[in-house]
């Protein structure tokens, strides 16, 4: 965990993991779209804040993205203080897709169905976007590059085998400490028992979600009197999983439970299409203090509207 955390530092030193450093080459202003029709211009080096913001409504059958949203829609607090959006993308960022898969479930059956929806989920990449495994609770431990090759990745789940070198907390410093590109969005999908083991550090997972740029979200298959399909935790299993709820909220993620014998592919689907979905807004920070936590409060003006962002960074 100290080296992933150490990694993550490297990592934004390089390439601004939370901020997105503005330079032009040939002048000493840059200009950004900040929405349809705006324009937002301001003096190169302006230090960026970029967050993922997923605004959907409720309809009949679940819910669905509410679009066409521009920049004079959105309320940005940032440390209680209302922030200047400069800049709202959707649908033109390319994304990278981390996915870490628990090899310790004991049904095969689980197991095969974890499998086809991983290669499933591959499958519906668009061409520019790539994906990375990280599979943990294994004899060996096994992580793959990002990449666009399919058959790699089905070839790494086909060979993995269960066992104990990689525990959780690993694994999610693993796939937190990885530099997202400014020009990128990274969505980081676990599929877990949800155990935490007694050496994992809260702490120290929730400052390594906090300073990564990644929206991670996760299913956790957990036995159940129904039996299958979806169902609402008990309060006990509510208190085993609440640090990994607080985890996935802080970057604007959520936890899905489900039964080890559903099919784990529509709830990744779900998920991924989301993301997908998300508004990607860029403020200036201004009124704040440079360093530390900052903690961010995302609204959108009108009704119906159910606003899912990030809960803070560190600057």
């Amino acid at each position: 965990m100290r080296a992933a955390f150490a990694q993550l530092r490297r990592a934004r030193a390089r390439s601004g993991v939370r901020r997105v450093l503005v330079v032009t080459a040939m002048a000493s202003t840059a200009t950004i779209s900040a929405g349809a029709g705006q324009q937002a211009a301001f003096r190169s080096g302006i230090d960026l804040v970029a967050v993922d913001v997923s605004v959907r409504r409720p309809v009949t059958m679940g819910s669905e993205p509410i679009l066409g949203l521009q920049a004079a829609d959105f309320e940005v607090l940032d440390n209680g203080v209302p922030q200047e959006i400069v800049d709202v993308s959707y649908g033109s960022l390319p994304i990278d897709i981390t996915l870490a898969i628990d090899l310790s479930f004991k049904s095969g059956k689980y197991a095969a169905s974890l499998r086809d929806a991983v290669n499933d989920q591959v499958s519906r990449l668009e061409k520019q976007d790539r994906v990375r495994l990280i599979l943990f609770n294994s004899r060996v431990p096994r992580a793959t590059e990002f990449t666009t090759d399919a058959a790699a990745i089905d070839r790494a789940l086909r060979e993995a085998r269960a066992g104990s070198q990689t525990g959780f907390a690993d694994a999610v410093g693993d796939a937190l400490a990885s530099a997202t590109p400014a020009d990128r969005r990274h969505l980081v999908l676990f599929v877990t028992d949800g155990g935490l083991s007694s050496s994992a550090k809260p702490e120290l997972l929730l400052d390594l979600a906090r300073r990564s740029r990644a929206t991670m979200s996760m299913i956790l298959p957990i036995e159940h009197p129904t039996g299958k399909g979806q169902f609402v935790p008990s309060a006990a299993q509510r208190e085993r999983t609440s640090s990994l709820n607080q985890l996935a909220q802080e970057t604007g993620g959520i936890i899905v439970w489900q039964t080890p014998n559903a099919n784990v592919g529509p709830v990744m689907r779900v998920l991924f299409e989301d993301f997908r979905a998300s508004y990607v807004l860029h403020f200036a920070p201004r009124g704040v203090e440079a360093g530390g936590v900052h903690t961010l409060q995302v609204r959108v003006k009108g009704p119906d509207a159910r606003v899912k962002a990030r809960r803070a960074y560190v600057r």
